[in-house]
């Protein structure tokens, strides 16, 4: 992420839930000294909640686009916009996105009628108006979970996509049941079979390498999620530890 976004690029992860993605994103705002700025894709938002609304009374009200631009551009400290579920976000939302994602160059910019000597980034909203910011000032990172909606080839053209897969060196660090669970766990939800898998976050808390509390928790959540699936998890793994 740090290379693409040196380069001028917004990076677009790729993975499914749990496999450390916003952890990353949190690191990278860490080690460019950028003010994080979140928000998470559902379908209920609208342009204007994105980036604000001017109320009748005159007071504004800013969404995240509108408080990343407005603080970029006024206060001049660089900001880290992450988009997180991008693909949840309504076609509506998104294409008032897209304009955000390509930095508009300089020339255009004083045609634009904005006072500017670089590249900006600027997008839009009914009940806001216009909004910009330098674009040297503002990254963006977008993720989202590869098996729901299929990416909008022109959205994929604005970014650089980046897999973010499981790194099978990490099981390697536990006992030899929670290995194959986790295991498990990632392949089932690479084929559909499983609706989560054993977390990286959930690995991070385990008091030792062969932690029972990892399991129990995972079960617990595949029960809540999908019974059906949780006991064909607990069938694998038994079948695995009568092999072995």
């Amino acid at each position: 992420m740090l290379a693409v976004l040196k380069e001028g690029y917004v990076p677009f992860l790729l993975g499914p839930t749990g496999v450390g993605k916003t952890s990353a994103i949190r690191q990278v705002a860490l080690a460019t000294q950028s003010l994080l700025i979140e928000h998470a894709g559902a379908d209920s938002f609208t342009d204007s909640d994105l980036v604000g609304v001017e109320m009748p009374s005159g007071k504004r009200m800013p969404g995240p686009i509108g408080n990343a631009l407005t603080h970029a551009r006024e206060i001049g400290e660089p900001v880290l916009l992450f988009l997180d579920e991008f693909l949840r976000y309504n076609s509506r939302a998104q294409e008032s996105l897209m304009r955000l994602l390509l930095p508009i160059p300089a020339e255009i910019t004083r045609v634009m009628g904005i006072s500017h000597d670089g590249a900006i980034r600027a997008t839009s909203a009914p009940f806001w108006g216009d909004e910009w910011a330098p674009a040297e000032s503002v990254s963006i990172v977008l993720a989202a979970n590869p098996w729901g909606n299929v990416p909008d080839p022109a959205l994929v053209r604005r970014t650089v996509p980046i897999m973010v897969g499981f790194d099978n060196s990490v099981a390697g660090l536990f006992s030899q049941k929670t290995r194959a669970a986790i295991d498990l766990s990632w392949k089932g939800t690479a084929d559909g079979s499983l609706p989560l898998p054993i977390e990286y976050g959930e690995l991070a808390r385990a008091q030792s390498a062969d932690d029972p509390a990892i399991l129990s928790r995972y079960t617990n959540r595949l029960m809540a999620l999908d019974p059906a699936a949780a006991k064909g998890f607990e069938t694998l793994l038994s079948n695995l530890g009568a092999k072995s």
